[in-house]
């Protein structure tokens, strides 16, 4: 595959990535950052089926005049319901909005001026021009009618009922994600080696920190972007107010409403409202709710004077107390989102080192060894060097059950030529024995079992054993062991064979000699 189709390939990837994760992020959040028209209202910016890229209110920063947003119309298209236009102007009763392909706004007939708290996202621009997506409606309808039906055929087989569409698509982006992101850290390959095939999964060590950092950023942050957002009251403002319900106000009056924090989670919350349209006071913005308790604020809403059913919106933005809580309110006071970011570094930070140290940034081998071995003997690899060694440090057999040794016959030593180096003999060493957990300590790298390296070599295998056994052993025999690839266990018989092969050398020695004599 050339560099071309690489970096092609990996574009589709990450797009395919990002992609998943906005549908994801949409479906927690309640609100899709993927939406589209059904009319021609917006037309030529948007036909019918073509969607854009929303971006959550409370992360879209300040609306102003040509930007395009998604809001809860009260009388739009026969009662209200999600409406896209443009904000044409900007008073002090609200929004003035627009579509681009009508000749008048919305406030010229029944729909009242757009409250901040009836606004859900707003369209993402780039140089001024909104993102589209041509026919984003059309294939959203057909995922969704083959995410249904295979819903329906999964559930209806195993005798259980259907979750419902958005949960059962929420745990299947979900799903896609992790997969998508296992694919991008890993691969696998097969390393053969002799009549022996041997199943490596490489990771790099780099790429498993992040992941590490996802699983604890993204549940952070949506114990904070959850709760977070607009809430809507409907208050009733009547000639003749009910005591017995405190949404019901004298018309022209103000009255106090209960708003009710809840913090289920065992971490402290810092919550910050605010009046996210008219006829909102709230005396007490800043609430600190220890965990597993709830915070009960007063909000001051006002009934006007005409009788009937009226809406009030407060915004609430939730962050957990991982920064001093002051500190916290300063910086919402830039922005939310440069609150979130403050809050996420130290913990990534953390993670991050705490990774990197357990981890490391390399790339990972991660090799299986427990093909066709019983459960006890897995468990016996996962023991520590030490304790394992130890278990091994049997009696020695009786003498029955030994090999005896070869005899050898006494001869005076072979002439050595002195320019040829001496070798090291394993005559005078002590036979190796069989250690069963031998093959498995060779599958796995040096510095799992608390050695230096990341390969095997003579001088880390006899270090291994002279610290895991009373006996000691030469480089040589060591060696012998690494360079037969058989199975890794060290052989009497081989020590034997060499014996009786220098036994024969000394023989043959010994007859030359005699026949020297003659």
């Amino acid at each position: 595959m050339s560099s071309i189709q690489r970096r092609v390939q990996s574009g589709l990837f990450l797009l395919l990535l990002v992609l998943i994760a906005l549908l994801l992020l949409g479906q927690l959040l309640g609100q899709p950052m993927l939406v589209f028209v059904e009319t021609g209202s917006m037309e030529p910016t948007l036909e019918p089926g073509d969607g854009y890229v929303a971006v959550p209110s409370q992360f879209a920063g300040e609306i102003e005049e040509g930007d395009v947003i998604l809001f809860e119309a009260e009388e739009l298209g026969d009662g209200g319901g999600l409406t896209t236009h443009r904000v044409d102007d900007i008073t002090e009763e609200g929004y003035i909005t627009k579509g681009d392909a009508n000749p008048f706004t919305d406030q010229e007939s029944d729909e009242p001026p757009v409250q901040e708290g009836q606004i859900k996202s707003v369209g993402l621009t780039i140089g001024g021009e909104l993102v589209t997506i041509p026919e984003l409606g059309t294939a959203k309808e057909m995922v969704s009618g083959a995410t249904e039906t295979l819903q329906n055929r999964l559930f209806s087989t195993v005798g259980l009922e259907s979750p419902g569409n958005q949960t059962f698509v929420t745990g299947l982006l979900g799903v896609s994600l992790l997969f998508l992101v296992l694919t991008s850290v890993g691969t696998t390959a097969t390393d053969h080696r002799g009549a022996r095939s041997q199943r490596k999964i490489t990771r790099d060590g780099t790429l498993v920190v992040l992941v590490v950092i996802l699983v604890v950023i993204v549940p952070l942050n949506l114990s904070m972007l959850l709760p977070s957002g607009v809430y809507q009251y409907e208050i009733v403002s009547s000639a003749n107010p009910d005591d017995t319900d405190e949404q019901i106000i004298e018309a022209g009056t103000s009255d106090d409403v209960t708003y009710s924090i809840e913090n289920g989670g065992q971490i402290p919350v810092f919550a910050i409202l605010e009046p996210a349209g008219d006829g909102v006071h709230i005396s007490q913005p800043e609430q600190y709710v220890s965990r597993q308790s709830t915070a009960n604020v007063s909000v001051t809403m006002d009934a006007p004077a005409e009788t009937g059913t009226h809406y009030r919106y407060v915004k609430e933005s939730r962050y957990v107390v991982l920064l001093p809580p002051s500190l916290i309110a300063t910086l919402h006071g830039v922005h939310p989102v440069v609150a979130l970011v403050a809050i996420n570094l130290p913990v990534a930070l953390v993670v991050s080192i705490t990774g990197m140290l357990a981890i490391g940034t390399g790339r990972l081998r991660l090799r299986s060894r427990s093909r066709g071995l019983s459960i006890r003997q897995q468990f016996k690899r996962r023991l520590p060097w030490t304790v394992r060694s130890r278990s091994k440090r049997t009696v020695p057999s009786p003498r029955w059950e030994r090999e005896e040794p070869t005899p050898t016959v006494t001869a005076p030593p072979p002439v050595r030529d002195e320019s040829t180096p001496p070798v090291e003999s394993t005559l005078d060493q002590p036979s190796i024995r069989r250690y069963e957990w031998l093959d498995g300590v060779l599958e796995t790298a040096p510095s799992e079992v608390g050695l230096d390296g990341e390969t095997w070599t003579s001088g880390l295998l006899r270090t291994f054993l002279e610290r895991s056994s009373e006996d000691h052993y030469t480089r040589v025999e060591c060696q012998r062991v690494l360079g037969e690839h058989a199975p890794p266990v060290l052989r009497v018989d081989q020590i034997n064979r060499d014996r009786r092969a220098n036994a024969r050398n000394h023989e043959t020695v010994s007859d030359d000699e005699i026949g020297g004599d003659h």
